[in-house]
């Protein structure tokens, strides 16, 4: 029985592995919200199904099941699981939203490390991983060079190539499978020196187009950080193929090396500069970002983030703010925190404050963030220590070996291409990415230890005494596996009613799509934006108690994200609307500490403190509305350097509303020279007919006096309105 069991878990594990990372690269579904959700779905129950395998197999043996002298190895992947732990035990928002889903993933990843490690030991089995997951590659380069192709023809609604809804989704860019160009290229950037490396072995015409075909896939993402990680993937496979695949022709092989090295960086270089001059918005993008994750590192917790106030920590607040830098704010605490330290910058050049930064462009600077610089070293030892072993093993490995060889130089350019990319753009959080990382490092670890012949199946060792509760163990892991699968198929069918429940929502039928949402919440109670859009269909609705029941959804939002975009001026706005001028101040001036920038947040404030009388809060609020925009405006000159001038951009771009909001604040105070002034200010410089601006200069002219001027526009606008 006990030999059963082995092999079973063990075959699962050789052939469920391969096609897992088959079904990764190829799966979309397009009828889910997030049209990759079913790539989630596949990384949650294939590692479920995988790690329950491991569990079992390990009882069942009751032995050590990593290969003798792996330790070292080992060593920085338990450090950085134990990180993960820690991390995720310091966090203050532990749900599904925040550090929950994110410890889980980098659990689910190590233990896919483990997996390979520990299993796949022969040379076939290495083998048939491998090929399975070209498999998947050459599929999604398929289907890249259709979108290519595709690009030839009219955009949508028109037919054309791609036979799917999201076909030019992303215009000329081709994002393949993952959905997103620069997902796509993060993958292909470990594919690409993967498949170069075994053209080395033979020279196969098949291989050599995948090749071709990938390079086109990458070329046609148009991300710049994408070809600056294939550049130097491109180096790093020179540098390994130099040292490792001359076989008596050194000399050739860096002269051919050498030249498409220098061919492919001036390549980048032309190519990123090109692509910087026409969207220098991505560049400005991530240095902001950047920017302000590095002030979240430094200034941690915020004063304006709601998150830290429900810490479990306990520590003073001066002893918190010293040890932040060293143990950081929690695995996957970023999304949550990282509205509070937004840049308007940010908000300017997306013209809106969106909920999609659930990552700093940046995988080093997000490692420091979630886990501090101990865990930040934890992770540059991983690295070190993989890159050291495998040049390492190729310094003494046979020539002969051939497969061995080129795995290596492959997975380990593969991953140095990769973390470049990952340097400025999307990381490994995301699971398409995440397990494409750990499967470079499983690879670089299996091919670096002693390869045996063939796998030798044994009995699970019936002398040897196991503890009496083993039985029970597996047992819980068996029940635990399918608890899981049917737990995360829940998420999935959970995405697929939200996408329904917005369908409804748009055709404003609102009993469905509150029907569908609450079956969102059955499957995953933590779905924050079900929580919000729950919270906003009450809102449109407006029937009885629906303004308590949007409050409470609301509030739901913030148990689970404290500092969701929009979620404070939505709350504002039902007080509004119930006329609970306090409480909507209250939440308005809390929406702005978030976004300084939304326009209609300065009215709405405005508004509320003239329906409270309090004039003078009016006045300032009106006045940062105007200095916002004048500063903006003048932001948008200088960046964009158009033939207009700058008097010229501040008369196209200036609104007349905020003057005269201010026009009327100041004509309640009776301060009829400054109200004047600023409706003389909308008919100068920003609209010289404004009908508003005219009658309130009106009303001043009368108020004061001058009743001759106030007849000579109300005869003007007289005359307008018979025209």
């Amino acid at each position: 029985m006990g030999k059963k069991i082995i092999d079973v878990c063990r075959k699962t594990m050789l052939y469920f592995t391969p096609v897992f990372y088959f079904l990764m690269a190829v799966a979309f579904y397009l009828k889910t919200y997030d049209s990759c959700q079913i790539k989630i779905t596949i990384f949650q129950i294939g590692c479920t199904i995988l790690v329950s395998a491991f569990l079992i197999k390990w009882l069942e043996t009751w032995e050590n099941p990593f290969p003798e002298g792996s330790f070292y190895l080992l060593l920085p992947v338990l450090l950085c699981l134990a990180s993960g732990i820690f991390s995720f035990s310091i966090s203050p928002l532990k749900n599904w939203f925040g550090t929950m889903d994110e410890f889980t993933r980098r659990a689910g990843y190590i233990f896919i490390f483990f997996i390979i490690l520990s299993e796949f030991r022969t040379e076939k089995d290495q083998k048939r991983l491998v090929n399975w997951f070209l498999a998947g590659a050459f599929v999604a380069v398929f289907y890249g060079i259709i979108q290519f192709l595709d690009g030839f023809y009219p955009p949508s609604p028109a037919p054309g190539l791609d036979p799917f809804i999201w076909r030019q989704a992303f215009g000329k860019r081709i994002f393949s499978t993952f959905g997103n160009p620069n997902f796509f290229g993060d993958f292909l950037l470990v594919v690409a020196p993967v498949i170069l490396s075994f053209v080395f072995i033979k020279f196969s015409k098949f291989m050599i187009l995948f090749y071709v075909l990938t390079v086109m896939c990458i070329i046609f993402t148009y991300s710049k950080a994408v070809w600056i990680g294939y550049s130097a993937g491109v180096m790093a496979f020179s540098f390994f193929a130099v040292a490792f695949l001359s076989h008596g022709k050194k000399e050739t092989i860096r002269k051919i090396l050498f030249g498409m090295s220098v061919a492919v960086f001036a390549a980048m270089v032309i190519g990123v500069l090109l692509l910087t001059m026409q969207r220098v918005d991505s560049v400005r993008f991530r240095t902001s970002t950047w920017l302000g994750t590095w002030e979240m590192i430094n200034r941690t917790p915020h004063p304006d983030s709601f998150l830290y106030d429900r810490s479990p920590l306990k520590w003073k607040s001066s002893v918190r703010k010293a040890i932040h830098p060293l143990i950081g704010s929690g695995i996957g605490s970023f999304k949550a925190v990282y509205p509070a330290y937004r840049r308007p910058e940010i908000i300017q050049l997306e013209g809106r404050s969106n909920t999609e930064s659930d990552h700093p462009e940046n995988e080093f600077i997000e490692v420091i963030y979630d886990e501090g610089i101990i865990g930040f070293g934890f992770f540059i030892l991983l690295i070190i220590t993989f890159l050291m072993t495998t040049v390492k093993r190729l310094q003494t490995i046979p020539s002969d070996k051939k497969f061995v060889i080129h795995g290596l130089i492959g997975f380990a350019s593969g991953m140095i291409s990769q973390l470049t990319h990952n340097f400025m753009c999307v990381s490994m959080r995301f699971v398409s990415e995440g397990v494409i990382f750990w499967l470079c490092l499983g690879m670089m670890g299996v091919l670096s230890l002693p390869q045996i012949p063939s796998y030798v199946s044994s009995d699970a060792h019936p002398d040897k005494k196991k503890p009496f509760y083993v039985g029970a163990l597996q047992a819980v892991v068996a029940v635990g596996c399918v608890y899981f699968v049917i737990y995360f198929w829940g998420f999935f069918r959970a995405d697929i009613h939200h996408n329904i429940a917005i369908y409804h929502s748009k055709r404003g039928d609102w009993n469905s799509a509150l029907k569908n949402y609450e079956t969102v919440l059955k499957y995953n109670p933590d779905y924050v934006m079900t929580h919000y859009f729950m919270g906003n269909v009450y809102n449109d609705r407006w029937g009885d108690g629906d303004a308590d029941r949007a409050i409470g959804k609301y509030q739901d939002v913030l148990k689970i994200a404290p500092n969701y975009v929009q979620i404070f001026m939505q709350i504002g706005t039902i007080y509004a609307k119930k006329g609970d001028w306090e409480n909507a101040i209250k939440y308005y001036k809390m929406y702005q500490r978030l976004d300084p920038i939304f326009e209609r947040s300065y009215q709405s404030l405005g508004f509320a403190y003239t329906q409270l009388k309090s004039w003078k809060e009016a006045e300032n609020t009106y006045k940062r509305y105007i200095a916002r925009n004048d500063w903006y405006y003048y932001y948008l000159y200088l960046v964009n350097k158009k033939d207009e001038d700058y008097r010229a951009a501040l008369k196209y771009h200036m609104k007349a509303d905020p003057w005269l909001n201010l026009g009327n604040v100041y004509f309640a105070e009776k301060k009829y020279f400054a109200a004047e002034n600023a409706y003389r200010k909308v008919l100068k410089d920003i609209d010289p007919g404004n009908a508003s601006a005219l009658k309130n200069l009106a009303v001043i002219y009368n108020a004061t006096g001058r009743t001759q001027q106030a007849q000579r526009i109300l005869q003007m606008l007289s005359a307008g309105g018979n025209r």
